[in-house]
């Protein structure tokens, strides 16, 4: 067999692969030699070692990392650079698959990491240049920056896809603090509409500030205080007359180092300036900086609207009285027509048919009084001045209530009205009066809606809270004419019904869904709507926060009104009763309705008569108009307090917040349930046979 090895020729500094084989038999002793210069070989391959560890040496002291990825084969061939980044192990970086590499990658940046692989793959270029985030096996993170390029085999195949990557995070965080530090001075810079100057104080012998030099301005400085070439000059100078409070607030913040930031008049200039002022430099400079901005025409506009919002006030308050005086004088001829067709409406002296047109005057008079009643509830809500009192109440009793105001106009259109109150806990701690005007608005509105002969159903149910108590639901469901589901919100708007035109056809201004929504909302309630379409019918929700008082509650004590009031409806004993009040058709029906339940009234239409008439005989209790001709309830009843000791009621169309407050003076006896008005609620809602609305004096 031939022999083959290199040796290099010290002679001819060559190198020569030599080849020596036999020649003959054994005995012969023959061989032949056989060689060839392979110098420039070996010269190449020293070459290619050098270049190779010169790169090595590059990429090892500039931190770039390589890989080599087998794509047919799915190993990845790594250097311990790209091992360190990765955080992998020998094993891995000698043939790894690639899901252990992007393993390291940010979960934020992996997709993305994924589509430019991708897309490298996909193009002709096979280009590959991506940054993003590695979360390395401390936990830090670290940017790199990667660089390669897809190869494909003469048939386009992908087969490998070396490349490059850069441990950039020192880059990746100066480039973030440039930006940062750029974006401060861009702000800075932006900001500079404002004025700005740097001011050098200048001090007395005694070391108090007297004036200040201008170091520096900018070009806002000037078109805002326009003081000509102030660069250089002191305030004094340009300014003669300058106020001295800024001269010593710059003095002070020279000397102290604490910045200030104020809103002051600049007399001379006649506008308003929103100043930030501080030391800028070492103490000993005494040197001030000062931002400032013209705030002149906000200053105006503020004093506009705050005139504007005392001028909106005082309509409001005029607008709040007109409303108090319209209720009164709606109300003055209404209470004895309503309280007149009430009581005959009920004598059964006359006849059946006679009745029952009294009836018919009642329900007209008490829907104008309930008009009235909503347009005031209306302006409480806007204001925010609908309010509600909490006392022990039974949703049950109430809609009973309710369902008889409705029941004799149902009747008359056929209705059938079914009632369904299984719920178990009834109670609520609520106003009843307010309540009872939610219930008596659902069921109005199911009446008028309904056609002849339909149907309605109102039932309450218990319904769990989302605190493991309980809630009261009462539903109301009617086969009237419905509503497009997607108005179930709008139907509770202010005027919502006369916006579709249905105050034609039906009557009314579509208050009283606005107004029961916004005392639901008092009670801490919802109340909602649902209708299949038009002409589908509708079902209004009221859910509320039920109270278990039924068994345990204390009964509530009697107040001085509760037994002045119970009074008036007992046979036995009667009361001798003082009636004032100046329009003659109410005051004669308060003492017909009183004497039909047997109590003894005396008559007055003024102050001078009815303390002329306490004066000849006495009474156990006096019930008394506000409004007097010659004076007012409140001073009569304390007249008469003081007097005799007697207590009685208030009757009143006004409504303002003032007039109960003032009827409730100490030793009332009874607290106001309240005469209707802006500032009030009424006392009760629309009763079967309406009340005048009264409170305690």
């Amino acid at each position: 067999m031939p022999a083959h090895q290199e040796s290099r020729s010290e002679a001819l500094n060559r190198w020569f692969e030599v080849s020596v084989m036999r020649v003959g038999d054994a005995s012969a002793r023959q061989v032949a030699l056989a060689f060839s210069d392979v110098t420039a070989r070996r010269q190449s391959e020293a070459d290619l070692r050098d270049a190779k560890a010169r790169l090595e040496a590059t990429l090892a002291a500039t931190e770039v990392a390589t890989w080599i990825w087998d794509v047919r084969e799915d190993r990845v061939f790594a250097d311990e650079n790209l091992a360190r980044l990765f955080s992998v192990n020998a094993g891995d970086a000698r043939g790894g698959r690639i899901e252990r590499y992007f393993a390291a990658i940010h979960p934020e940046d992996r997709a993305r990491v994924q589509a430019g692989v991708d897309e490298a793959m996909r193009s002709a270029s096979g280009r590959y240049e991506i940054d993003y985030r590695l979360v390395q096996a401390g936990g830090s993170v670290r940017w790199v920056s990667t660089r390669g390029r897809a190869e494909r085999n003469p048939t386009g195949e992908v087969i490998r896809f070396p490349g490059v990557a850069l441990d950039v995070t020192e880059r990746k965080h100066a480039e973030e603090l440039a930006r940062e530090t750029g974006d401060q001075y861009r702000m800075l810079f932006n900001s500079l509409d404002a004025g700005f100057c740097v001011l050098g104080l200048i001090f007395d012998e005694g070391g108090r500030p007297r004036d200040y030099r201008y170091l520096e301005i900018n070009q806002a400085f000037e078109a805002q205080t326009r003081p000509p070439n102030a660069l250089g000059r002191s305030a004094r100078e340009l300014m003669p007359d300058h106020e001295d409070h800024w001269i010593e607030t710059y003095g002070n913040v020279a000397l102290t180092g604490q910045s200030r930031r104020y809103e002051n008049y600049a007399e001379a200039l006649d506008r308003w300036f929103n100043v930030f002022a501080f030391r800028v430099g070492s103490p000993e400079k005494q040197t001030v900086a000062v931002l400032f901005t013209d705030v002149t025409e906000r200053r105006r506009a503020a004093d506009a609207l705050r005139v504007a919002k005392e001028q909106a006030e005082a309509a409001s308050r005029a607008k709040d009285h007109f409303l108090a005086a319209l209720s009164h004088e709606l109300r003055t001829p209404l209470t004895p027509v309503l309280m007149t067709a009430a009581a005959l409406s009920e004598d059964e002296r006359l006849p059946a048919d006679v009745r029952e047109q009294f009836r018919m005057v009642e329900r007209n008079v008490a829907l104008e009084s309930r008009l009235i009643d909503d347009l005031l509830d209306l302006t409480r809500i806007t204001h925010g001045k609908l309010a509600v009192r909490a006392e022990p109440c039974d949703a049950h009793s109430l809609l009973g209530l309710a369902v008889g105001i409705v029941r004799d106009e149902a009747r008359e259109k056929g209705h059938k009205i079914a009632l369904d109150l299984r719920a178990r806990h009834s109670h609520l701690v609520g106003d009843t009066a307010r309540l009872q005007q939610v219930f008596w608005n659902l069921l109005r509105n199911a009446v008028k809606f309904t056609p002849a002969g339909g149907h309605i159903q109102v039932r309450s149910f218990d319904a769990p809270d989302a605190a493991g108590g309980s809630r009261l639901c009462i539903e109301v469901k009617a086969d009237g004419i419905g509503f497009a589901p997607e108005a179930a919100v709008r139907i509770f708007s202010t005027f919502e019904q006369a916006a579709h035109g249905l105050e034609r056809q039906f009557g009314g201004l579509g208050l009283g869904l606005a107004i029961a929504r916004a005392i639901a909302h008092l009670h801490r309630g919802v109340i909602r709507a649902e209708s299949p379409g038009r002409g589908q019918g509708a079902t209004f929700t009221v859910e509320l926060p039920g109270a278990r008082l039924a068994a345990d509650a204390p009964a509530a004590t009697p107040t001085g009104r509760d037994r002045l009031a119970a009074g008036f409806t007992q046979t036995e004993p009667s009361l001798r009763l003082l009636v004032v009040e100046d329009h003659e058709p109410t005051r004669q029906v308060l003492a017909r309705l009183l004497k039909r339940a047997s109590h003894e009234v005396e008559t007055a239409g003024s102050l001078a008569e009815a303390l002329a008439a306490a004066a000849a005989r006495p009474f156990d209790g006096v019930v008394s108009d506000l409004g007097l001709p010659d004076g007012t309830g409140n001073e009569l009843m304390e007249s008469l307090r003081e007097r005799h000791g007697l207590r009685g009621i208030a009757l009143s169309g006004y409504g303002l917040k003032e007039n109960l407050r003032r009827s409730l003076v100490p030793g009332a006896a009874a607290e106001g349930s309240g005469p209707a008005g802006p500032d009030r609620e009424p006392s009760t809602p629309l009763a079967p046979r309406p009340n005048p609305r009264m409170t305690g004096l």
